[in-house]
This record gives C-alpha cells, structure tokens and sequence, in this order.
C-alpha cells in the first residue's frame, strides 16, 4: 500500500501547482502566438480577446492538473491492476471536461466576454466543442503521472531489495565470522587439553624425581600460559616478540624436565619481532619438537626457533635435532597439532599460508610456517629479546610423511 510519508499527495504539493500554472500558462502563450499570427493578417487587427481566450483555456487546466495526478497515483497505490486502474478511470474524464469548462467559462465571465446568466450556456458549449480534446488531454496528464509513479514504485521496490540484500550480506558475513570463531574455538578447545596434559606429565616427572624446586618452577609457567590462554581470543594476532616470550614458558618447562641435555636457542631478525602473529602459534610446534623428536633421541638434543621476512611473508621455523619425520609412519594419521596450526593460519589469513615438514640433512625435523607480512606498529619488545642472524638453514629434501 501507497506510504504516504515516503509519496506526500500531490495535491498538497505546492510545487506540483507552481509547476502547472508554470507549463499551461507557457503553453497557452505559445498556442496563443501561434494563432495570432496566424490570424492577424486576415482580421486587419490582432484579435488581442483571442489570445486571452486561449490562455483562459489553458488557464482552466492549470488548476485541473494537480487533481488529476493526485487521483492518478491513488488509483495507482490502491488498485496496482491494469484492468481494474483502466475501469476505475472510465467515469473521470466526464467530471474533468466539466470541470475544466466550468473554469474556463468562469474566467471568460470575469474578464466581462461572457455575462452570469449565459454561464450554464456556455459550459455547456465549451463541453460539446471541446469535448474529445479534453478527453485526450485527460488521458495524456493521467498517463504521465501514472507512469511517472510506476518508475516511482519500481525505484523504490529495487532500493528496497538492495537494502535487503546489504542485510543479508551483513548477516552472511557475521554468520561467516562467528562460524570461523566457533572453528577457532573448537581447535583452541582441543589444544589446550593436549598441552596440558603433556605439561603435567612433565611435573609428574619431577615430582618422582623429589625435584620440588623445578616442579615449582614448571607450575608457575604453566599458570603463565594459561592464564595468557583463558584471557585471550581465538584469532587474536600479536607481534612475534610477545609470541616468543610466550614460548619461552613452554620451552623452560621442557628444559626443567630434561635437564642441560636440551639446549633451546632463538634466530629472529630485529625486524621480524614486530610481525603480527596467532597467538600460541609456536606452542604446538615446539611441543612437537619436543614429545617426539628430543624425548625420541633421549631426551638431549638442540631445538631452535627462527624468523625472518622473506618479501611480503614471514618465514618462521622450528628445528630440533631428533630422528626427524618418518618417511612411512606407523603410527597412524598425523594428530592435532600441525593439523590445527595449519587450520588457524588459514582462518586468520586469507592467502600465502603454509605448513612444510621437512627432514635436515644432519638429522633432526623442520617445521615451516608461511604467512603474509603484518607488522606491528609500536610492539612490544620483551627486554630478553635481543637482535640475532637468521641462520643459515639448508634446503632438506621434501617429506612426504608426518610426526604429527
């Protein structure tokens, strides 16, 4: 149905009446003209009371027009049908061709050419004479404003669909992220319980070693890492130095574990350690490195974290020197580790990720994360993180198996 704030009626539309005494009155002027030079010659004198006649006529249409189109578009809102509109205006032009001779004839009779009593006649010779004009007239004003406000209609319903699909393109893309954040959750949800429980093994170690100073130790950098963990989002990024510092409570625990036999050592440029980065990215990776590379070679053993740009990426990997990835594993489909890693990469960047397992030449695992280059502005630099050479890594020949 017709919204009459959104469509104002016409009538009460001082700009459509503006606008008609405007187009007749130019219109009248120019029929005028055109009849006064064509009739002036032949009459020895211009037939001035013919040229007003004229503009009287369309004078008269002038204050019909704006009641026309306002009875057009409410026909137009409240009977959209085309055989039910043109039914509906079948009765109108006689009402309209009376009306407009009435107002022809009333400005006829003030300006003196025709007396009061002569009226009815003259209303009634203005309608026989220019009854078929009138009518036509009727018809071209109904059908411009008529589809003037289909046009209307038509804008207004593809705006409407245009605002409905920005909607609903807003609510896919909410839709879309909570899906994502609900993934994210999901794989946050399974790496906790992993690295927990391997951490508290590790204590347990400790602990029938009767070595309660490291024990302690190793409590305390697990209630560092969770408590980073439970105050943290699941796509949050933070700068690789903050990452790293985070790691470090990981690797400490390791160390506590298996004495001066583990040896941990970072290469990260300068201008590496201000890459954004998903939080606990490096923690399933070094756990890995750890449970089944140096526990795999007795516990002793190098493990060694490296960062550098490489054009528009950031390039960081984890070594460690155990027996590195078996070429056919016997110990089933890879675990959740790598596979989450590479499922958070792919969720917190849209493009140039990847995940390589690679085995050294001397011995020992690589792991290779690929990311697109976001630096952070302003970072936080932990006091501990001093500048070192990227080392020189080799380039192992491919594996097509995995640790986990």
């Amino acid at each position: 149905m017709h919204n009459s704030r959104e469509h104002p009626s016409l009538v009460r539309d001082g700009r459509v009446w503006i606008a008609s005494v405007v187009f007749w009155t130019v219109f009248g002027v120019l029929s005028a003209a055109q009849i006064y030079v064509r009739e002036a010659p032949a009459a020895g004198r211009a037939p001035v009371h013919s040229v007003f006649n004229i503009v009287y006529f369309y004078w008269a249409w002038a204050l019909i027009t704006p009641l026309i189109a306002g009875l057009a578009v409410r026909l137009m809102n409240a009977w959209p049908q085309r055989r039910q509109l043109m039914l509906l205006h079948l009765p109108i032009p006689a009402a309209v061709v009376l009306l407009q001779s009435s107002f022809y004839i009333a400005f006829a009779t003030l300006d003196g050419r025709v007396s009061i009593a002569a009226m009815p006649l003259g209303i009634r010779r203005a309608v026989l004479g220019h009854l078929a004009g009138n009518i036509l007239t009727y018809i071209a004003i109904a059908s411009v404003f008529s589809i003037h406000r289909h046009v209307q209609r038509i804008r207004d319903t593809e705006r409407e669909r245009e605002r409905e699909r920005a909607r609903l393109a807003l609510r896919t893309s909410e839709l879309t992220a909570a899906l994502a954040e609900a993934h994210l959750d999901a794989l946050r949800a399974q790496l906790q319980p992993h690295f927990l429980f391997n951490t508290l093994n590790t204590v347990a170690a400790l602990v029938a070693k009767n070595d309660t100073r490291a024990a302690h130790r190793a409590l305390a950098r697990l209630g560092d890492l969770l408590r980073a963990a439970l105050s943290s989002t699941a796509n949050q990024l933070v700068p690789l130095a903050e990452e790293l510092a985070l790691a470090r409570n990981y690797t400490e625990i390791a160390q506590l574990r298996y004495g001066d036999g583990l040896r941990v050592s970072e290469h990260v440029s300068s201008e590496a350690l201000s890459a954004l980065v998903p939080l606990f990215i490096l923690q399933p990776l070094l756990e890995n490195a750890v449970q089944h590379g140096i526990a795999a070679a007795g516990g002793a053993g190098t493990l060694d974290v490296s960062a550098r740009r490489d054009a528009n990426l950031l390039v960081i990997q984890v070594e460690d020197s155990g027996p590195g990835f078996m070429r056919n594993p016997t110990n089933g489909a890879p675990g959740i580790g790598l596979a989450n890693v590479r499922d958070r990469l792919a969720h917190c960047f849209d493009r140039d990720v990847a995940v390589e397992t690679t085995n050294r030449g001397e011995g020992g695992g690589v792991v290779t994360l690929r990311m697109p280059w976001k630096s952070a502005m302003g970072a936080w630099l932990p006091e501990s993180v001093g500048e070192a050479n990227s080392v020189a890594l080799g380039s192992p020949a491919p594996f097509a198996g995995a640790r986990e």
